[in-house]
């Protein structure tokens, strides 16, 4: 099984690394369950709904590709389906826009399967210049705590799977 994890658009052929995957065997077969992210200095590792960096970096990259079909990939499911080197979007932002500085759309948006069926909540859209920079959702999980795991475990729970950011 593959140990490492990306998020991909499809559209634009980026990846946002989602670390180190965990495999919980099941039933006579594995599924995903979460990522881990490296420490510094090889201390280990830790989830990656911890990381706050990550956070940010992971609903800055659903944001980005609102509308585009992306897909959590293993990387031998990387280097199947995208030959050749795919751009890393760094998973340390530059910069982090503060929320005060980010105007609310009030659209609802969800990160849900290409069928539909599953959708995980992303609160609204935050804009800065007219573009959609970032969701609520990364704001609300500074506050709710169980938020963060839950988006890491949707994204491992749908590995392999296109998903989309849907608006309305």
């Amino acid at each position: 099984m593959a140990d490492y994890g990306s998020l991909v658009c499809k559209d634009c052929v980026e990846r946002l690394r989602l670390g180190k995957i965990l495999w919980v065997p099941d039933t006579g077969k594995a599924h995903a369950s979460g990522f881990l992210s490296g420490l510094a200095g090889g201390r280990g590792y830790n989830h990656n709904w911890q990381d706050d960096d990550l956070n940010y970096s992971l609903f800055a990259m659903l944001a980005k590709h609102s509308g585009h079909e992306m897909v959590a990939v293993t990387d031998d499911e990387l280097s199947e389906a995208f030959p050749g080197r795919v751009p890393v979007i760094s998973d340390v932002p530059d910069s982090k826009f503060p929320h005060s500085a980010l105007s609310e759309s009030r659209t609802p948006v969800r990160l849900v399967t290409r069928d539909g069926a599953n959708a995980f909540p992303l609160g609204s859209p935050l804009l800065h210049n007219h573009r959609v920079v970032q969701f609520s959702a990364y704001y609300d999980q500074l506050d709710d705590h169980e938020l963060s795991p839950r988006i890491w475990g949707f994204l491992a729970r749908w590995l392999s799977s296109p998903l989309v950011v849907e608006m309305g």
